[in-house]
C-alpha cells in the first residue's frame, strides 16, 4: 500500500478511495436502512447490532435514529391476515442503545422525541392463563394503544406499558413505569408514574403539582 502524506493531507491509491466509498454505500443502504421496512425515511438509521421483527407492519419518518442494539418489533396473532401499520415513529426522534419497541396493534411515537438508553415501550403482553400452555405458545394480549407525544423526552430505564398515552413536550424520569394518560407538558416520575410537574406556558417554568 502506498501511502504518502503531505502538507497535513493524506494521499491514498485510487482504488482504496473507491473501496472506501464502496463500503460506505454498503454500511448505509445494508446495515443502517433495512430493506424490507414499510416506509423508511430519508435520513434514518439503525447503527450495529439491531434486531427487527414484523419490518413489514414498521413505519418510520426522516432523520431517526436508533444506536446500537435497538430491538424493534411489530408481532401479530395473525400474521398471514394483518395487514395494518402497527408502529409508527415521526421525524427526527432519537432512540439511546438498547431500547425496544414492540407493537401488537397500535404504537405511536410522535416527531422529535428523544428516548434515553434501555426504554421499553409496548402495548402488549404475553398470555398468562395457566390453563393454556407454556406462556411462549399463548397468543400475545393487546393491552390498549400507546402515543408519546411530539418532542417529549423518555429518561433511562423507563417502561412505557400498554394503555399509555404522553403527551407533548412532556418528560419521563429515569425508571418510571408509565401506564396512565397525560396531558400536554408534563413531567412523570416513579412507578407507577404520576404527574410530578407541569410546565407554566405563561411563567415558562416548571411548576410542582
Amino acid at each position: 500500500m502506498v501511502v504518502s502524506e503531505m502538507r497535513g493531507r493524506v494521499f491514498r491509491p485510487g482504488w482504496i478511495t473507491g473501496t472506501v466509498r464502496l463500503l460506505r454505500r454498503l454500511r448505509t443502504f445494508y446495515i443502517r436502512r433495512p430493506r424490507s421496512i414499510r416506509r423508511m425515511g430519508a435520513g434514518s438509521s439503525f447503527d450495529h447490532s439491531w434486531l427487527i421483527e414484523g419490518a413489514q407492519w414498521i413505519e418510520i419518518g426522516e432523520n431517526t435514529q436508533f444506536r446500537p442494539h435497538a430491538n424493534v418489533a411489530a408481532i401479530s396473532n395473525h400474521p398471514e391476515t394483518d395487514t395494518e401499520t402497527k408502529l409508527t415513529i415521526g421525524d427526527g426522534t432519537y432512540f439511546g442503545p438498547y431500547c425496544f419497541l414492540i407493537a401488537l396493534k397500535s404504537v405511536r411515537i410522535g416527531t422529535g422525541v428523544v428516548f434515553s438508553e434501555r426504554v421499553l415501550v409496548c402495548d402488549n403482553s404475553h398470555g398468562f392463563d395457566p390453563e393454556a400452555g407454556p406462556i411462549m405458545r399463548q397468543p400475545y394480549v393487546y393491552g390498549g394503544s400507546v402515543e408519546i407525544g411530539d418532542f417529549s423526552f423518555v429518561g433511562y430505564g423507563a417502561c412505557i406499558l400498554p394503555g399509555a398515552k404522553i403527551g407533548k413536550h412532556s418528560i419521563v424520569g429515569a425508571n418510571a413505569v408509565v401506564t396512565k394518560q397525560f396531558s400536554d407538558y408534563t413531567m412523570l416520575a416513579g412507578n407507577p408514574a404520576r404527574a410530578v410537574r407541569r410546565y407554566d406556558l405563561t411563567t415558562r417554568k416548571w411548576v410542582s403539582l
